[in-house]
């Protein structure tokens, strides 16, 4: 297969999932907190809109933005946590608050002009004293 057949077959699989992802009607970027209150948490993109399962479907594979895995006992990336019998606050309220403002710091620096449909940054289960925040 030469450079050009390459491109036109990988254009046309391409539209197929672009199809889709076009009928969002918004982006959330949400802050997924642990259950345990520990300080356990990962951040991923998702989209709203007709056929929720087809929208994230074609954005599965870039939709993590931060997930922290416990690999050899050791958290990967590293990420401080707590015990939440030994402190008088809500954690997950301080990880999503906390997150939220990472988040909203990184898409000030980005290239958004091409994104035209509201954009927010959602703590799960309504963690976070400063979420849901309107980014665009």
């Amino acid at each position: 297969m030469d450079e050009q057949a390459l491109e036109l077959q990988l254009s046309v699989e391409l539209e197929k999932h672009s199809r889709h992802a076009s009928k969002a009607i918004q982006l959330n970027l949400e802050i997924f907190t642990s259950q345990d209150g520990d300080g356990f948490f990962s951040i991923r993109a998702n989209l709203e809109g007709p056929d929720l399962y087809v929208l994230n479907k074609a954005i599965d594979k870039v939709a993590d933005i931060f997930d922290p895995k416990y690999v050899d006992g050791e958290i990967t990336p590293y990420i401080p946590t707590v015990d939440p019998f030994d402190i008088e606050y809500e954690a997950n309220d301080v990880v999503v608050d906390s997150a939220a403002k990472w988040l909203s710091k990184l898409w000030g620096n980005l290239d958004v002009e091409k994104i035209s449909i509201p954009t927010f940054i959602i703590g799960h289960d309504e963690y976070g004293t400063t979420t849901p925040i309107q980014l665009k």
